[in-house]
């Protein structure tokens, strides 16, 4: 845990995913209590702190992985930052919690005007019955946009959701001369 106030990003970034190998922190059982309730609160205090934003990503990566109740938390208090790119990874992280409340904690952002953050709510809420055809919906009009960002979008959220019946869309991708578009099929 000393190791996450290092002032080289390299070795906050290290220590973050050498407590994310240690398995014990993510299972839910009641075991390492106060070993969980120090390491979030480090990593909490990292992540107001933190100016590095891959390392802010990796905070919310790991912190969904962890407690349920405090994680989910730190979850919201993240959808009132001004990072953009910090919202969407935490409407993402927050499709860890099967929770129908949580899902309509995540709804609005499929009205979104910043294409990341509706991405990230169509891949958060698409297993939820209830969402899942207006998920289908952004994505089909995400991959109808002249916009290559949407249709980028689009091309990842097919391959996180794994929905074989987009795979055709994802193969004509695979040639195309924009490689951000290739890549993400």
């Amino acid at each position: 845990l000393e190791c996450l106030k290092s002032s080289k990003s390299v070795v906050r970034s290290e220590a973050i995913d050498c407590i994310g190998a240690y398995k014990q922190l993510q299972n839910t059982s009641k075991d390492n209590l106060m070993l969980k309730y120090k390491v979030i609160n480090a990593l909490r205090a990292l992540y107001k702190s933190e100016k590095n934003q891959d390392i802010m990503i990796k905070i919310i990566h790991l912190m969904s992985k962890m407690s349920a109740v405090s994680t989910l938390e730190f979850l919201t208090d993240i959808l009132k930052d001004s990072n953009v790119h910090c919202r969407a990874e935490a409407i993402y992280a927050l499709s860890n919690y099967n929770d129908l409340a949580v899902a309509r904690l995540i709804k609005p952002y499929l009205n979104s005007t910043i294409d990341k953050e509706k991405i990230s709510a169509v891949m958060a809420l698409f297993h939820f019955k209830e969402f899942r055809l207006q998920a289908l919906e952004i994505i089909n009009f995400f991959l109808d946009s002249k916009n290559h960002e949407q249709v980028e979008h689009a091309l990842y959220a097919i391959g996180e959701l794994k929905l074989k019946h987009k795979e055709s869309v994802c193969l004509r991708y695979l040639h195309d001369k924009n490689i951000d578009l290739q890549l993400n099929a």
